[in-house]
């Protein structure tokens, strides 16, 4: 039993699959490429065109996509070598070159030709460059936006958990709670935004009310459900 090796779901495909003929293989050697083909085409837009107006753009955009090209054109290599990763890529090439075309066909309307006009449509790098200045205060509204979030959330599963377990085993519990469930689920959570905003002490407090109690009604149902 000790030699027996075990077959995988791709192992199984693979060998149900049909033998792919040469035309085949290679079409799938050009879909593959495909993303790395696409975001050279990109990179040449975006330096070659020029702007449209006023219109001015720096280098950190192309950084990016030529960071993107990379890691596009090693796994493109390392699938001529690994069957597995020249598998996965194949199958996400076609949306990967989709992203790249989404991108440059932005950038063109924005950047290039101003169809889409400011402030309602900012090109790409306009956008990086607006995020790198004020990266400070970025990482500072992220980090108290994952307090916020965080806090809320494990409130409401603690509650959640409890409030369910006490539903699924005490008949009692449940008599008192269901009626407030069927009450307060189908209402969404944001809707109690305008009252928690006139009864909380802060906005944090009214915040983290808003996310414990949609995480606790989730929690609640699916914990009293477990159980029964």
């Amino acid at each position: 039993m000790e030699g027996i090796q075990k077959l995988t779901m791709e192992d199984i495909l693979e060998l149900e699959a049909k033998p792919k003929t040469k035309t085949e293989r290679v079409f799938d050697y050009i879909i593959s490429f495909l993303p790395t083909l696409f975001g050279i085409i990109h990179l040449l837009e975006y330096l070659l065109v020029p702007n449209y107006g006023f219109n001015r753009h720096t280098n950190l955009y192309a950084y990016f996509i030529g960071m993107l090209i990379a890691i596009a054109f090693f796994f493109f290599i390392l699938g001529l070598s690994n069957k597995k990763v020249f598998t996965k890529l194949r199958y996400k090439a076609p949306f990967y070159s989709f992203v790249f075309f989404l991108l440059m066909a932005y950038d063109y309307l924005t950047l290039k030709t101003g169809i889409l006009i400011l402030p309602y449509f900012p090109w790409v790098d306009s956008i990086m460059n607006a995020a790198w200045s004020d990266r400070i205060y970025l990482l500072d509204c992220v980090k108290n936006s994952l307090i916020l979030l965080f806090t809320g959330y494990f409130i409401g599963v603690i509650t959640g958990l409890v409030t369910g377990i006490l539903c699924g085993y005490s008949k009692k519990v449940h008599y008192w709670v269901t009626p407030f469930m069927k009450l307060l689920g189908p209402i969404p959570s944001t809707t109690w935004i305008p009252v928690v905003m006139v009864i909380a002490a802060s906005l944090f407090k009214g915040a983290v009310f808003i996310i414990a109690l949609g995480v606790w009604f989730s929690v609640t149902l699916a914990t009293m459900t477990g159980i029964h």
